[in-house]
């Protein structure tokens, strides 16, 4: 059973991001002014993220990685791309962690947001280089486009997140 609940916690989780694709259609002409705040949260939540993942290990040590995270984000804000793959490998180690310390469902919550939010942004990034402005020009080869690129980019979270679980759990 925990095989089947760890492997149903990761997929919806990965989920969030063709959540926010879906959403970006429906959404098209306000993504011009809430990117900026998807950005935004995104910083916010990537150390809630690391923090509710880690927490149970040691308390002082996560409340002090997430914070030197944040305050590194918040530093290099103009430079920070919420569609960072490495970001994105870096949650499925989390998911693991998560795992491991009875966190699971919490985490993978936090990361359906997250992906929400990538997806969005992913989404208006796609929109605004082909000069789509409008719901109506949305077709359905931009979608399958923007669903290709996710999976393409972006699996490797459920990559490494099985990877670990596998090797962790199943071999040792």
């Amino acid at each position: 059973m925990d095989v089947v609940a760890y492997l149903l916690a990761l997929f919806i989780s990965f989920l969030g991001l063709f959540i926010g694709i879906i959403l970006s259609n429906i959404t098209l002409e306000e993504l011009s002014y809430t990117t900026i705040y998807l950005k935004y949260l995104n910083i916010l939540l990537l150390p809630l993220i690391i923090f509710v993942a880690t927490y149970s290990i040691f308390l002082t040590y996560s409340i002090i990685i997430s914070l030197i995270v944040f305050l590194v984000l918040i530093v290099y804000r103009e430079r920070y791309n919420s569609n960072n793959k490495i970001i994105y490998c870096c949650l499925g180690a989390l998911f693991y962690i998560a795992h491991t310390y009875d966190v699971l469902f919490l985490t993978s919550v936090l990361i359906f947001v997250y992906g929400i939010f990538v997806g969005t942004i992913i989404s208006y990034e796609y929109f605004r280089n082909h000069k789509i402005k409008s719901p109506d020009k949305i077709t359905l080869k931009d979608n399958t486009n923007i669903a290709k690129y996710s999976l393409m980019n972006y699996a490797y979270y459920v990559i490494v997140a099985m990877v670990f679980f596998v090797m962790f759990e199943l071999i040792i």
